[in-house]
């Protein structure tokens, strides 16, 4: 059964943002190294009370709203962030969504290529039982040290992904390329909080694994001549050097700017970036009904995974473009020295409530247990009660 894929997708970003000039000031570099080079205009900054956890659940709630959630048989959650070295990141945003305890629940890894995966399995398991919804979540923060490189291309953000047997949106096609090779390119020890980055490895890896997947893609009967792309997205203008790369192979240059819109103002989601590229390329582009778009999916360390989705008759009238919009249009601005406070502390548990238009919050740590509340009673979780999940 080919008739599977994605039913609805819907993304969160954080209700704040620095604005990349402002950085680019304090670090005593021309904007244009930014806007120009990386081809990105704002950043992303999570509230403190927020974290990998509450991003995922709130991704996944506007999908919740529209679909029975009895019918959610598995929830598989792709991320670089999780908080606990042992519970899956699924099996908090399980209860914070008040998912059926019917719901299999774990996290898939492999760097930014995670949400793929899981994508791949969620639509594996539809073809096996097409009654069942899975929901697929990317979400991560993208962090590295103050003055780092690596510094301007930071960010944050979720996508979520109901996957069903007759989908709105668009079905998965069932050839696959894949390109796997283990370097070290990026990788984040146990030891460390932040990453570490070797830059111009990960750039040369990101485009042999692309030229290596699109190759296996098409030898194993995929067709390589498709007009629309996204690419994964660590920066935008790294999409331009993959575009160039598929020209050179198809001899034709892809359609993808549009894909580019949502990130160049959310910056880097790791595992997320990709499918908020998809819902920028079907929100904001010319993308037809019945038109096949092809997938560049990169997770460091390394794997390259290349497929194609087909656009369903009237996808349009499913997309979530109006409140997407309206979410990136209320954020606001965070000062330089807001945000160099708040990256400072990174990572420890918040010290007051925020003003995040997140629906769900972290509250802290009890014990060496991370605890999460909804905003405000009625969303998610019976009880408007801070629930408790014991980590460790």
């Amino acid at each position: 059964m080919h008739n599977v894929g994605i039913d609805l997708l819907s993304f969160y970003a954080p209700t704040e943002y620095l604005d990349l000039a402002d950085l680019a000031d304090a670090r005593g570099v021309a904007p244009e190294k930014y806007e120009i080079g990386l081809d990105q205009r704002l950043m992303s900054v999570p509230a403190a009370d927020e974290d990998a956890v509450t991003m995922a659940a709130a991704a996944a709630l506007p999908l919740l709203e529209q679909t029975d959630p009895s019918r959610i048989g598995a929830l598989l959650v792709g991320t670089e962030s999780a908080v606990d070295h042992s519970k899956a990141t699924a099996a908090f945003v399980h209860r914070l969504l008040g998912l059926p305890a019917t719901c299999m629940i774990y996290d898939v890894r492999q760097a930014c290529a995670a949400g793929t995966i899981g994508l791949r399995q969620a639509a594996a398991m539809v073809a096996l039982e097409p009654e069942m919804t899975a929901l697929v979540i990317a979400t991560d923060i993208a962090h590295y040290a103050a003055h780092s490189p690596g510094e301007p291309t930071q960010g944050a953000g979720a996508c979520a992904l109901l996957v069903s047997a007759n989908p709105r949106v668009c079905r998965v096609e069932p050839t696959w390329g894949v390109h796997a090779e283990e370097t070290s390119d990026f990788w984040r020890p146990i030891s460390r909080d932040t990453p570490v980055v070797n830059g111009k490895t990960s750039l040369l890896k990101y485009l042999e694994c692309l030229r290596g997947a699109r190759r296996h893609f098409i030898a194993s009967g995929g067709d390589g001549k498709l007009r629309s792309h996204c690419f994964h997205l660590p920066f935008a203008s790294m999409a331009h050097k993959a575009a160039k790369q598929v020209a050179r192979d198809a001899g034709a240059g892809p359609s993808y700017r549009a894909s580019l819109q949502y990130g160049r103002v959310i910056e880097n989601t790791y595992t997320a970036s990709l499918y908020i590229a998809l819902a920028s390329l079907l929100e904001q582009g010319d993308v037809d009904d019945g038109e096949r778009i092809g997938m560049y999916s990169y997770g460091s360390g390394s794997l390259g995974l290349y497929f194609a989705l087909q656009t369903v008759q009237g996808f349009r009238d499913h997309l979530l473009k109006r409140s997407h919009t309206q979410m990136l249009a209320r954020r606001h601005p965070l000062s330089l020295a807001s945000y160099e406070a708040r990256h400072a502390r990174s990572g420890n548990p918040p010290q007051e409530v925020s003003d995040s238009e997140s629906p769900f919050r972290w509250v802290g740590v009890d014990e060496l247990r991370r605890m999460y509340e909804p905003r405000a009673a009625g969303i998610g979780v019976a009880s408007d009660a801070a629930w408790v999940s014991e980590s460790g």
